[in-house]
């Protein structure tokens, strides 16, 4: 596989399918959706969305997230809770290099993993005082018929 681009990502919606481990409660969380990139106004900047449903224990709901993600180069996104709100950088030159955000006392950790077309993958180890998750989250390609 050749080295994946922005805009392998950018370019398609996704098909989502989430694990969530929590180490703190023991009870298993599962989420099924859809993800996309779509432009905004603002040159090299998108709006990424994601939706679908939870699943903890017998409860099932919704679930949505946005961030801004803005467009460094062919090889770099930057990822922000809002327009000011830096999350983490993608530095698509070196997918599996941890990326790493600080939030308080949490430290949530991330490998991406590519295998482009096909699939891509984040994999989120989050620890703190009242925290202790492993979040795993694969995309494929979302085709409609």
């Amino acid at each position: 596989m050749s080295q994946p681009t922005a805009q392998n990502l950018l370019q398609s919606q996704w098909t989502l399918k989430r694990t969530i481990a929590d180490e703190l409660s023991e009870l298993p969380a599962t989420m099924t959706g859809q993800a996309f990139f779509k432009p905004t106004p603002t040159p090299n900047v998108y709006k990424y969305s994601e939706k679908g449903l939870l699943v903890v224990g017998t409860y099932k709901g919704p679930f949505n997230k946005t961030y801004v993600v803005k467009l460094v180069d062919s090889y770099q996104l930057d990822f922000y809770f809002d327009e000011t709100s830096f999350f983490h950088t993608l530095n698509l030159r070196e997918p599996g290099v941890p990326v790493t955000h600080q939030c308080g006392e949490d430290l949530y950790q991330a490998t991406y993993s590519f295998a482009l077309p096909a699939q891509w993958g984040v994999t989120w180890v989050i620890k703190g005082p009242s925290k202790n998750l492993k979040i795993k989250t694969t995309y494929v390609p979302f085709f409609t018929n």
